[in-house]
């Protein structure tokens, strides 16, 4: 093959995409110049050129596909269940992927609800919890006063003696509840 039939396959080449192409745009002459094993070599090298071309096409379609893949993990990793990745419905690979990462996002959605649900039911069990600690604090402290006093009381009452010794006990009732309630 000569120089000059090799750089118009060249040209050609980067030019067309197809086969048929680079034959058909390559002039008459110089194609019998390359003869049988040169158009052979040409068609390879055109099929060759096709499955690049395609190659890129797919490597742009998985970087798209990548693209919306990382949003959406990033939403979730966020807990922004909004985002999902669209399907094509064509049954590749990526399609499944798309299809099985969306099940997934709401599957994490809801399990993520869940346990929120979950921890609000645990918050209002502490709250009440803690309300029923300081209700039977308060309910025993108020108990023990009144112990004090009704039994002061019945030692006044049990007190046989008349005049200054009653008084003087129930004084020292009054006296004893006073402190009591200043000291609670």
């Amino acid at each position: 093959m000569g120089e000059d039939a090799y750089g118009a396959l060249c040209r050609a080449v980067e030019r067309l995409s197809t086969a048929d192409d680079v034959v058909t745009a390559l002039p008459p002459a110089e194609l019998e110049a390359l003869g049988e094993r040169g158009r052979a070599a040409v068609e390879r090298l055109a099929a060759e050129l096709t499955e690049l071309r395609e190659a890129a096409a797919l490597a742009q379609s998985l970087e798209a596909a990548l693209s919306q893949i990382t949003t959406a993990l990033t939403g979730v990793a966020r807990r922004d269940f909004s985002g999902s990745i669209p399907r094509t419905h064509s049954g590749d690979a990526f399609d499944v992927l798309a299809f099985l990462i969306n099940e997934t996002v709401a599957e994490m959605e809801a399990v993520v609800h869940e346990l929120n649900a979950a921890n609000a039911q645990l918050l209002r069990a502490q709250k009440m919890d803690s309300l029923g600690k300081l209700a039977g604090g308060v309910a025993h402290d108020f108990n023990n006063l009144l112990t004090i006093i009704m039994g002061l009381t019945q030692l006044v009452m049990d007190e046989q003696a008349e005049g200054e010794a009653k008084q003087d006990l129930a004084t020292h009732a009054v006296a004893e509840y006073r402190r009591r309630l200043g000291d609670a």
